[in-house]
């Protein structure tokens, strides 16, 4: 399946008419549904901590959930206060909630994050998905668990917060093999491939039974786009964004 074949119908969502990114100074915001609120940061900060989104959302920190990234499938229950006391991050690439008070954020800088929520329960969750992630297939793994708790896939809205594009996402094939039907040739390069994640991850989240009309994923490439935070662009000088979700009211304007 190609990604641009199903590019008009992920950018709008049934009754809610088209929805696109806004951009404020410090977050790129992606559509999710009114009752939320959800993005990623930008560079107007050289990494992103938990303190710093919490400055930005007017919330104290101690309710903003984020992990030890290991590119794993580690799924970390993030109602459970004694993994997070005095700022601990424990060890995981997703997460879930079942709390309003809850802020849910993963880093990233070319990998994916998965923005989950559903419209009946509140329930929500976060993913850090790079390529070792998407062949494992984490998002799988946790749609699996919101079903487990009793979200249906009719209820769920999914958003993708810009991440690395197929056109500047070079790969050997150690990585390709896990992803025959999301790579093309690199013309530019011998014996590389060009990797698609957004539509891995597309596929993934079809396949579970997310609609089309339900999911957005935001064109932008990281890597591109010098107002978010790249590794394969900047190297070990690069920072990390912080793709999160948290339930409104958002306290500052958002200038719509």
């Amino acid at each position: 399946m190609k990604r641009e074949e199903h590019q008009d119908e992920i950018q709008s969502r049934g009754e809610g008419g088209t929805q696109r990114s806004q951009v404020l100074p410090d977050i790129h915001v992606v559509p999710l549904a009114d009752e939320v609120f959800a993005g990623l940061t930008t560079t107007s900060r050289p990494t992103w901590r938990r303190s710093d989104l919490a400055e930005v959302l007017d919330v104290s920190p101690t309710v903003i959930r984020t992990l030890h990234q290991v590119h794993g499938t580690t799924i970390v229950d993030a109602d459970n206060d004694d993994l997070f006391r005095n700022g601990a991050e424990p060890e995981g690439d997703a997460l879930i909630t079942e709390r309003d008070d809850v802020t849910l954020a993963v880093k990233v800088a070319d990998c994916a994050g998965v923005l989950i929520y559903d419209t009946i329960t509140r329930r929500r969750a976060a993913i850090h998905s790079g390529w070792r992630g998407s062949a494992a297939g984490i998002v799988t793994l946790v749609l699996d668990g919101l079903f487990q708790r009793g979200s249906l896939a009719e209820n769920l809205r999914v958003s993708l917060v810009p991440s690395a594009s197929a056109e500047r996402y070079p790969v050997r094939e150690d990585v390709a093999r896990f992803f025959p039907r999301c790579i093309v040739p690199n013309t530019a390069v011998k014996d590389s491939w060009l990797f698609d994640n957004k539509a891995v991850l597309e596929d993934q989240l079809l396949r579970a039974g997310i609609r089309h009309t339900h999911l957005f994923i935001d064109p932008a490439c990281t890597i591109a786009d010098k107002s978010f935070h790249s590794w394969r662009r900047d190297g070990e000088r690069a920072g990390r964004g912080l793709a999160f979700l948290t339930v409104r009211p958002y306290r500052r304007d958002e200038n719509p």
